[in-house]
């Protein structure tokens, strides 16, 4: 199923992330909504991926501004939420990507949690693929600039430390 997804399309994704997949198939299986259950579940696991390292980000972001863990938390609570999340998505027109969407003869619309698990999965899509990378391992940054261009939120560049 993943290699449906046009190669022009896999292309405007990675423009909008600021990220060039090593594995293109990481960024076709974020973008693999399916309808049910087990047709969304590879979409889902990188998800899984994407919220942790979403959490971690906001921690790292808190702790770096000396937030205390009760701002921290509620930062977290309202930035990575799945209503935040999907604002972003439908903002930056990521629901035009999802392979749902394009293969139906149907405009079928994408609802809150189906485009909140799709940005998580992107996330986890190139905080994994930041591994396979050959000249940068430093995943949590990669992360982190990938998030900041979906406007979750700003991260820091090194400089700023």
């Amino acid at each position: 199923m993943a290699n449906r997804i046009p190669e022009a399309t896999l292309d405007e994704v990675q423009d909008i992330l600021g990220w060039t997949f090593e594995e293109p198939g990481l960024l076709a299986t974020a973008l693999q909504a399916g309808h049910g259950y087990y047709d969304s579940e590879p979409q889902r696991c990188l998800a899984l991926v994407g919220d942790a390292v979403i959490r971690l980000l906001h921690y790292h972001d808190g702790i770096r501004r000396l937030q205390t863990a009760r701002e921290i938390s509620e930062l977290q609570s309202i930035k990575g939420s799945n209503r935040n999340l999907a604002e972003k998505g439908f903002f930056l027109g990521l629901d035009r990507f999802l392979a749902e969407v394009r293969e139906s003869n149907n405009a079928v619309p994408v609802g809150t949690k189906k485009m909140a698990t799709t940005v998580e999965a992107l996330i986890g899509a190139v905080y994994l693929d930041s591994y396979r990378h050959p000249t940068r391992r430093n995943t949590i940054d990669d992360a982190g600039s990938a998030a900041a261009n979906l406007f979750l939120f700003d991260w820091p560049r090194e400089e700023d430390y």
